[in-house]
């Protein structure tokens, strides 16, 4: 056998700042870009659902306008059929006094 000597490996030192030389300097790139592409989707997707809660809640308000609108113009309707009570006591027309009111939706006022 013949004496071998161990072959010494050159010693390699880490740059300034105790980072390693990267054999693909593109890698960091590409994930720097893949968090500004997933940043941007969540944010994207919060205006998304944020824009339609306010459509949502303009929405329901539209809808309890109207109702207001209604009850409005229906207590008006009962107001001008109360007003057109007669005042006379005979029977006949206190039977078309009672024929004419309107008993529904009696109770949606309190």
């Amino acid at each position: 056998m013949e004496n071998q000597t161990p072959v010494e490996q050159p010693v390699t030192q880490a740059p300034i700042g105790g980072m390693s030389m990267s054999p693909h300097p593109q890698s960091n790139f590409g994930a720097v870009i893949g968090t500004i592409i997933i940043i941007g989707l969540i944010v994207i997707g919060g205006l998304y659902f944020w824009g339609k809660r306010i459509e949502d809640r303009q929405e329901k308000q539209t809808i309890l306008e109207t109702m207001n609108k209604n009850s409005e113009v229906a207590t008006q309707q009962e107001a001008a059929a109360i007003q057109s009570v007669s005042s006379s006591d005979d029977i006949s027309s206190l039977r078309a006094d009672m024929q004419a009111t309107t008993v529904t939706n009696l109770d949606s006022g309190l």
